[in-house]
């Protein structure tokens, strides 16, 4: 329940000061439909903490769902910079491109993200399997195929 959340949230604030605090009454605010309170409580964890990528994506997150999708690319580029090991964030500006219509960008992101994978050869398939559909969207079927071959070679691991 988001009003619960909410609640919860406001209380832990208090126990926890600083920006994990507002990062997690954000995301209570998102899960009640707040999106536009959350979006400025991701903006205050971010300018408590900038160079954490968990608030930069969770910025990014907040103004993808409210439409805001070039604020969005530029807070997952950034949370790609500051933590470049985290696939998530690779696949989640790979959605905010593929659903601005920039296959190009969101193929590049996803192929970043795949390799960022490596060590979960598990989500790395997973990955592969989500890039081949965004080559076959982008009518690139021999890519499609390479890298259905890999998420299979993958998953026999």
């Amino acid at each position: 329940d988001g009003t619960v959340a909410v609640a919860a949230a406001r209380k832990f604030q208090a126990l926890r000061p600083g920006h994990a605090g507002f990062l997690m009454l954000g995301e209570a605010l998102v899960l009640s439909g707040e999106i536009d309170a959350a979006i400025l409580e991701y903006q205050k964890a971010v300018a408590l903490a900038p160079s954490s990528a968990a608030a930069q994506a969770g910025l990014a997150s907040v103004y993808a769902k409210a439409g805001q999708a070039e604020a969005a690319i530029d807070r997952f580029l950034r949370a790609v910079q500051l933590d470049p090991g985290n696939p998530a964030y690779y696949r989640a500006l790979a959605r905010v491109y593929k659903d601005r219509g920039r296959l190009d960008l969101a193929i590049v992101s996803l192929r970043d993200g795949v390799s960022a994978a490596t060590p979960s050869p598990a989500l790395q398939a997973e990955m592969a399997e989500e890039l081949a559909a965004l080559y076959e969207a982008a009518g690139m079927p021999r890519e499609a195929a390479q890298e259905r071959l890999r998420a299979a070679s993958l998953r026999r691991r």
